[in-house]
């Protein structure tokens, strides 16, 4: 379902309300910028009143509107990534499915699409993207599903519960008796001293980790710092393929 629409029995209906950007894209070369958007505006039956307002706020959202008037063939690879963007955008729609989206672009243009991708998950749309380099998700990506062979086969909310999150506590002191005393608290997998830092595995969620301090605290562990160790998609990517290798 897509929108509450089966995409089975109503694929057309989708249409509207999915913009759909591949990894192998075509632009027509012989039109200009602004041409090419207006033949996309139309074709996906945006009012034709509207059709100039749209192209215009799209060609700003990308970045592109100083070549409005310029073929499309002429434009560099990047431009032609972020052109490819704007014909997915072109009718508003509320979903987005983008396949390596940053493929060609250079740190500043991904630094963009990541700002823009930002902004309209803000605005409420869904966006859901392919990539296989998972670090340059980081700044946008909210949610990680693994697909192998076609089949969901993990959601990172739904496996996060079954993966130990590390949390990272500052201490005054390192006494003795300090490891053994925070190894015997409830959902506390692992325990490692370096320095004046203990690092905890807890298998537990965010909604446990007041009950969590308030248990080191009690155990006389004198903290002076919690925070938990966010790793970035890749990392989590791995940590969950890892946990679910151990469990087949």
């Amino acid at each position: 379902l897509l929108g509450g629409v089966n995409v089975i029995e109503e694929p057309r209906r989708c249409h509207g309300f999915v913009g759909y950007l591949p990894d192998f894209f075509g632009l027509y070369d012989k039109l200009t910028v602004w041409q090419a958007l207006s033949y996309f505006a139309l074709a996906q039956e945006v009012p034709r009143r509207e059709v100039g307002l749209r192209v215009t706020r799209v060609l700003e959202a990308v970045d592109l509107f100083g070549k409005a008037r310029e073929r499309v063939g002429g434009l560099s690879r990047g431009m032609r990534q972020r052109m490819a963007l704007a014909q997915a955008m072109i009718h508003d729609p509320p979903i987005l499915l983008l396949d390596e989206p940053a493929s060609g672009l250079d740190p500043e243009a991904r630094k963009s699409l990541s700002d823009l991708l930002v902004s309209l998950n803000a605005e409420g749309k869904t966006i859901l993207v392919s990539s296989h380099i998972l670090a340059e998700l980081d700044e946008y990506a909210t949610d990680l599903l693994i697909i192998r062979n076609g089949r969901l086969v993990a959601n990172l909310e739904e496996e996060d519960a079954a993966v130990a999150r590390t949390i990272h506590v500052g201490i005054l002191s390192a006494g003795d008796g300090v490891v053994e005393r925070a190894r015997g608290l409830a959902g506390v997998t692992r325990v490692e001293l370096s320095g004046k830092r203990l690092t905890l595995g807890f298998s537990g969620q965010e909604e446990d980790y007041p009950a969590l301090l308030s248990a080191l605290l009690s155990a006389q562990i004198p903290v002076v710092s919690f925070y938990e160790e966010r790793g970035g998609v890749q990392e989590q990517y791995l940590k969950t393929m890892n946990h679910l290798k151990k469990g087949a």
